[in-house]
């Protein structure tokens, strides 16, 4: 269950859907917790939240098994440099 916003430095509790934006991420745990949704790999679902304020400039990636919040421009950087390739490999 989402109690509140995703972002460590953020205080809003989760009230209502259509506030925020809500995420769907897989969690694989060293030990599964007892009564966790789980999908067809053994993991378990988890929700996390970002408030309306919070989701205009972040949002949440998967970096390996953990979940971050990062900045929504960093993510538009990363894809940019993905769909042209880094500026060393350019061709003039």
């Amino acid at each position: 269950m989402v109690a509140k916003c995703a972002n460590p430095h953020c205080n809003a509790q989760f009230r209502y859907l259509k506030q925020g934006k809500l995420f769907l991420g897989e969690h694989i745990p060293a030990m599964r917790e007892a009564g966790a949704n789980t999908n067809r790999r053994g993991g378990s679902l988890q929700h996390y939240w970002l408030c309306d304020i919070c989701s205009r400039y972040l949002t949440i990636l998967r970096d390996g098994q953990q979940v971050q919040v990062v900045p929504l421009q960093s993510v538009t950087s990363h894809l940019r440099e993905c769909v042209s390739g880094p500026s060393s490999q350019r061709m003039s």
